[in-house]
């Protein structure tokens, strides 16, 4: 929950350097300066990345994916072929798609395969769907004790006789209760609710730890060594489950190759909660694409040398 307060307090702190440089207090600011840029780099919060370091690079194989939480809920016939506009104007070899539900999937399905032949839809109709220009193998959940909901999908994607492993997930919610009923922060009118609210954030805490543990265990029965995971992972920078990836040797391709904070959430508050988490590739670029009304999540794509 911590992980929060991580952008407000560089906020904060920024705000701090400016009052007193206004003030000529020079030593101090440099010294808050520095404490920033530690703290930032500990969190992982805001990316410092103005110039692109790969040069002549062209020649090499690489995979481009995108993640993007859709919001699929509704239907909405114009808002599906928009999606899909998105998609293709992006043309990543293999995306990801979050809540991607009922006549919203079947419909995008119907589209989507003409360019992406190769999909885990309707096998694993569970509104969590990957699409790939390329053959998947082994697509199967990741199953978690005492958690039924099956928001972590995992498959094997072949590029040109590559093989690699992606995990796709939306990882537990801050906007439910324990017994998974909805109760979105905009419904919090009173300080009770805001208790209970504040218990989801807790509980949900610990079952991003736990759903990542799942996904670091199913690792053990891989052989690959190219990994990336990515996702709506309710949670953001500097937090227990991202860290718990980094210790595992992943990388947090924004915070690689990014420029910014990058939130792909801007109500009530803007973070960073969509990642796309790699290991055993060379990143190539990173960008976030404005949802524009389409969904409550922007997407990210991100493309590596394999």
């Amino acid at each position: 929950m911590i992980a929060l307060a991580f952008p407000w307090v560089l906020a904060l702190l920024i705000a701090i350097v400016l009052i007193t440089l206004l003030k000529k207090r020079f030593v101090v600011s440099g010294i808050i300066v520095v404490f920033a840029l530690l703290l930032n780099c500990w969190c992982e919060c805001v990316a410092l990345h103005f110039f692109s370091c790969v040069t002549n690079t062209d020649a090499r194989l690489s995979i481009k994916v995108m993640t993007w939480n859709i919001d699929g809920s509704e239907y909405d016939s114009l808002k599906v072929r928009t999606i899909v506009d998105v998609i293709n104007e992006q043309n990543p070899d293999a995306v990801y798609l979050a809540e991607d539900f009922n006549l919203t999937a079947a419909r995008l399905d119907q589209i989507v395969k003409t360019k992406y032949p190769y999909s885990t839809f309707p096998e694993n109709d569970n509104g969590h769907v990957f699409y790939s220009k390329y053959p998947l193998v082994d697509v199967r959940i990741v199953e978690m004790e005492d958690y039924a909901l099956p928001l972590r999908v995992h498959c094997r994607i072949i590029v040109d006789s590559v093989t690699m492993v992606i995990y796709g997930c939306h990882l537990a919610s801050n906007n439910y209760t324990v017994d998974q009923q909805d109760f979105h922060i905009d419904s919090v009118i009173n300080s009770l609710d805001a208790m209970m609210y504040l218990r989801n954030i807790k509980t949900a805490s610990m079952l991003r730890v736990q759903e990542v543990d799942a996904i670091l265990a199913d690792m053990e029965q891989n052989v690959f060594e190219n990994l990336i995971v990515m996702g709506d992972f309710n949670d953001v920078a500097g937090s227990e489950p991202l860290r718990k990836l980094s210790k595992a040797g992943f990388f947090d391709a924004w915070w690689k190759g990014g420029i910014g904070y990058g939130a792909t959430i801007h109500h009530p508050l803007p973070y960073r909660i969509d990642h796309v988490m790699y290991k055993g590739l060379k990143l190539k670029s990173i960008k976030k694409i404005n949802a524009d009304g389409l969904s409550d999540h922007d997407a990210l794509v991100a493309e590596f040398f394999i």
